[in-house]
């Protein structure tokens, strides 16, 4: 499941969702969806974290 949100991930961002100037709390809206949104704030973390990654590569 990890492994399958970081590529949601890195498709809502990359993919055309949001584009280059997405906000963590989009991608999590989007990729975590099916996630209790007490847990949105926690998710917020990974994703920005993912998203770091990508714009530096």
């Amino acid at each position: 499941m990890r492994t399958e949100r970081s590529g949601s991930s890195r498709c809502a961002a990359r993919c055309g969702n949001f584009g280059d100037d997405a906000t963590t709390r989009q991608v999590v809206e989007h990729v975590y969806v099916d996630v209790d949104e007490k847990l949105w704030d926690a998710a917020e973390w990974s994703v920005q974290a993912q998203l770091d990654y990508l714009r530096r590569n």
